[in-house]
């Protein structure tokens, strides 16, 4: 009896040592992170803007497609602001930053058919979740492109990409078109609305060299504008995939608070 009386006490003590120390654990505060990113998609009918978020919790409302109300981009006073719907939330992994892990979750959202090009300089991602919790994060620049007419006047073969010799950071550097013919001579290349690039042509490949800003940059189209004012558009293409996007991008990250 004395033996069963001093086991029974071990087990309570040990339950109760386990409780003490649930109790005394640190509760973790929902976090999402976001990383400056130059957005820009050329229009087609199943063409998905993504927008990459960082959670510090593996369940919330943010990780489940069925949480979102509604969703839309804007610049920061909302002044101008474009409803894109929400297709897929994807779950793409961890990352540890700054003593913590971070759950990856990739937001596809349909691109909406426009009139005409669209462009929001500092753009935020608005969400209204279901259960009315409002959440507006900063991702950087959305250049959305739209062409009237489509030429086939370069007839180009592969695409590759690089970065800048001796950077981590996930951003394009130069990205280099393999062709077999173009027709008429290039007058001039952007990669989004705003982003005009230097170019050279070098034995049918054509080298685009992309100017240094502080936002990641992994994913365009190119616009090509020829000599007779002809545009050709090569379609997004992500150009480098990199696996330790916060560990690299430092200043570039925004915190946020989640209720």
């Amino acid at each position: 009896m004395k033996h069963f009386i001093s086991y029974f006490s071990i087990i309570l003590l040990a339950i109760f040592m386990v409780l003490i120390i649930r109790h005394n654990e640190p509760k973790v505060s929902p976090k999402i992170l976001t990383v400056s990113k130059y957005y820009s998609y050329l229009y087609s009918s199943d063409q998905k803007i993504t927008v990459p978020i960082y959670l510090n919790v593996e369940h919330h409302p943010l990780s489940d497609l069925e949480s979102y109300q509604n969703t839309f981009i804007s610049n920061e006073e909302e002044s101008k602001k474009l409803e894109i719907s929400l297709v897929t939330v994807e779950k793409k992994g961890t990352e540890a930053y700054l003593n913590d892990f971070y759950h990856i979750y990739h937001l596809h959202f349909s691109m909406p058919y426009l009139a005409g090009d669209y462009y929001i300089e500092d753009c935020y991602l608005n969400i209204l979740l279901a259960n009315d919790e409002e959440v507006k994060v900063y991702i950087g620049k959305m250049s959305l492109i739209y062409l009237d007419s489509d030429s086939n006047l370069f007839d180009w073969s592969s695409l590759s990409g690089i970065k800048k010799e001796n950077s981590f950071l996930s951003r394009l550097s130069e990205i280099h078109v393999d062709y077999f013919e173009s027709i008429l001579d290039i007058e001039s290349i952007f990669i989004g609305m705003d982003l005009e690039v230097t170019f050279k042509n070098e034995a049918s490949k054509l080298i685009i060299y992309i100017p240094y800003q502080a936002y990641l940059l992994d994913n365009v189209p190119i616009i090509i504008t020829f000599s007779n004012t002809e545009k050709q558009g090569i379609m997004n293409f992500k150009y480098i995939v990199d696996y330790h996007i916060l560990k690299e991008s430092g200043p570039l990250i925004h915190a946020y608070a989640l209720d």
